[in-house]
């Protein structure tokens, strides 16, 4: 899916401390922007997953994982309980999701901001579908390699 990089702007607030709302003009690098919500079982099983990723790219992508839950509590009792460390945004009242038009969740959005591609993923992937589709969407910036080595297609 091809979009206008210029024209997509979108913030949320965020449980990260250091950086206490995402705000995608400024993001550094591709950005892996993720729907989800802790009543959604599909999301609870992607979400470690989704941590796996994390653990291994955040230095190349900035990851940011949407909660649609309404209640912040939740949300940040969750994210403790299951020890999830990825920088989670807060919709707490849907406007986000609206602005995606996300109808059904867990919703994956990876952004090539180097060449106006996002890929759109709809529904649990596990660990590989994931970095699959990560990579692939990654692989066409020419010569590009991850900070741990790896080319962006494994």
């Amino acid at each position: 899916m091809y979009v206008d990089i210029e024209e997509l702007d979108f913030s949320c607030k965020t449980n990260n401390k250091e950086n206490p709302e995402f705000i995608f003009k400024k993001a550094k690098n591709n950005v892996f922007l993720h729907f989800w919500a802790t009543w959604c079982g599909p999301c609870k099983r992607e979400l470690p997953e989704i941590q796996k990723l994390y653990n291994e790219y955040s230095k190349d992508i900035d990851f940011i994982c949407v909660s649609c839950d309404s209640s912040k509590l939740d949300i940040d009792t969750f994210i403790f309980n299951n020890k999830i460390t990825i920088p989670i945004g807060y919709d707490l009242k849907s406007v986000l999701a609206s602005q995606f038009n996300i109808r059904s969740i867990p919703a994956s959005f990876l952004i090539n901001k180097d060449n106006n591609d996002i890929e759109v993923l709809i529904g649990a992937r596990d660990y590989d579908q994931l970095k699959s589709s990560l990579t692939t969407l990654l692989q066409r910036n020419v010569g590009s390699t991850f900070s741990n080595g790896e080319a962006p297609l494994t």
